[in-house]
C-alpha cells in the first residue's frame, strides 16, 4: 500500500500538470515533502507542532503529535509496521507505548494509507476528464 500511495500520488500529479517535466518535478517536491520534510526533518509539522505547543504553555497527549507524523504516507507506513511485524521484533507498538485512541493505532495506518491511495486516483482521474487533450 505504501509504493501504491506514491504512484497514486504521482498519477494524479501528472494528471493535473501541462507537460512531463512539471509532473516530474511535481513528483519529486511532493517526495521530497511529505518524506523527508514532514517525517526526518527538525522542522516537520509534528515537531513544529509540538514546539509551538509548548511555547504557548498549552497541553497536549503524544498521540496528537504521533497522529500528526502518520499524515504523511510514510508516517503511516513506519507507524503500521506493527501488523506485520510482532511487538518483539519492533520494539513495541502503540498500544504498548500507552497509545489507545484509535487513531494511532496500527489498523487506522492502513485507513491512512488507503486514503493515500485512492484520493489522488480519484482527484486525478477528475482532472484528466475534464482536460482538454487537443
Amino acid at each position: 500500500m505504501y509504493a501504491l500511495a506514491y504512484v497514486s500520488i504521482a498519477v494524479a500529479i501528472s494528471a493535473a500538470t501541462a507537460s512531463r517535466s512539471r509532473a516530474m518535478g511535481g513528483a519529486i517536491g511532493f517526495f521530497f515533502a511529505f518524506n523527508v520534510g514532514w517525517n526526518f526533518l527538525p522542522v516537520g509539522p509534528a515537531y513544529m507542532a509540538e514546539f509551538v505547543l509548548e511555547e504557548l504553555g498549552l497541553s497536549y497527549a503524544d498521540e496528537h503529535i504521533e497522529f500528526i507524523f502518520s499524515l504523511s504516507p510514510t508516517g503511516a507506513y513506519l507507524n503500521g509496521l506493527g501488523l506485520v511485524f510482532p511487538d518483539a521484533a519492533m520494539g513495541g507498538g502503540q498500544a504498548a507505548n500507552g497509545f489507545d485512541a484509535f487513531y494511532v493505532q496500527d489498523w487506522f495506518m492502513l485507513v491512512l494509507l488507503a486514503g493515500w491511495v485512492v484520493v489522488p486516483l480519484v482527484a486525478g482521474i477528475w482532472r484528466f476528464r475534464r482536460a482538454d487533450l487537443g
